[in-house]
């Protein structure tokens, strides 16, 4: 028996910007999915914010791994473009 699905509930606590060309721009956000604890979410939204695409959540401990792999490969970049 199929059940009925019901709406995701989100709230954004906080739109700490949006980056990327088009009308779709991918925002970080600390956003409560349901019940649950807020999170870092990077995904795409539409101009007023009503629709989202896929993205990925991340706790702070994550969100400071991701930064540090960030840090290193826009390291390797520079030390590429100054050769």
């Amino acid at each position: 028996m199929a059940r009925d699905k019901e709406p995701l509930s989100y709230e954004i606590i906080k739109d700490y910007g949006g980056f990327g060309d088009g009308a779709w721009q991918k925002h970080l956000t600390l956003i409560k999915w349901g019940n649950n604890e807020p999170k870092y979410d990077v995904r795409p939204w539409n101009e007023d914010m009503t629709k989202m695409g896929k993205g990925v959540t991340f706790d702070s401990s994550d969100l400071f791994d991701l930064l540090s792999l960030i840090e290193d490969a826009l390291e390797d970049d520079n030390e590429k473009a100054e050769k």
